[in-house]
């Protein structure tokens, strides 16, 4: 029995030196990407995993950094979120432990998700834009036409109807914090964006780097 309190007392120490770790890695990370996203964005941090310390100690690595941004300036576009979530996540324990240093190294998958609200498009494509039950509508004078989207190979995206007398596009250039456009799905009031990523966006890489 007293074999068992000490263990889990043991156990209860360690896991609030590994939770208080990982919310001054978390701290760091978000003050840095904050640091790099554009003016007037929110930026939060997470890593998950546990044991953080254990996992970093042993092989290091954490099982997940995640990154998200709110109210993102993406030139054609505001976008509403944007969040970044690395998987697999390999840091560089030299440093970790002789500097105090979290400089990631690399990471096994990653994706970008970007969420577009429907105000956002109409203000973009200068006509009303509705975004409900699965179905995106766009309003052209008086008539409205249902519309499917898509992002093209040149990154734009692009909204296609049976009836529209133009295709409506708007171009979304590549940034430091969205450097790709993927699959689109249809949400309640908003668009969803996502890619997959095999390098960390730019926006992101000092934050990561210099923790």
């Amino acid at each position: 029995m007293r074999k068992l309190i000490f263990l889990g007392v043991v156990v209860a120490l360690v896991g609030t030196g590994d939770l208080a770790a990982r919310s001054y890695a978390e701290a760091r990370l978000a003050t840095r990407a904050r640091q790099e996203a554009p003016p007037g964005s929110t930026v939060d941090a997470s890593v998950g995993g546990f044991p953080f310390l254990g996992r970093l100690a042993l092989n290091g690595t954490v099982s997940e950094v995640d990154f998200k941004l709110e109210n993102v300036d993406g030139g054609a576009l505001v976008f509403a979120a944007v969040d970044v979530d690395l998987h697999g996540v390999h840091l560089d324990r030299q440093r970790l432990f002789s500097e105090r240093k979290a400089r990631l190294t690399s990471f096994d998958r990653g994706t970008v998700t970007v969420d577009i609200k429907q105000d956002a498009l109409s203000n973009a494509l200068h006509v009303p834009v509705t975004i409900a039950n699965g179905d995106v509508t766009v309003r052209i004078l008086t008539q409205d036409f249902e519309v499917t989207p898509r992002i093209t190979a040149e990154g734009s995206l692009r909204f296609e109807g049976q009836g529209l007398a133009r295709v409506l596009s708007l171009i979304i250039p590549k940034t430091d914090t969205v450097p790709c456009l993927g699959r689109v799905t249809v949400l309640a009031g908003r668009l969803r964006l996502v890619c997959n990523i095999r390098k960390i966006p730019p926006a992101f890489l000092d934050a990561a780097q210099g923790v």
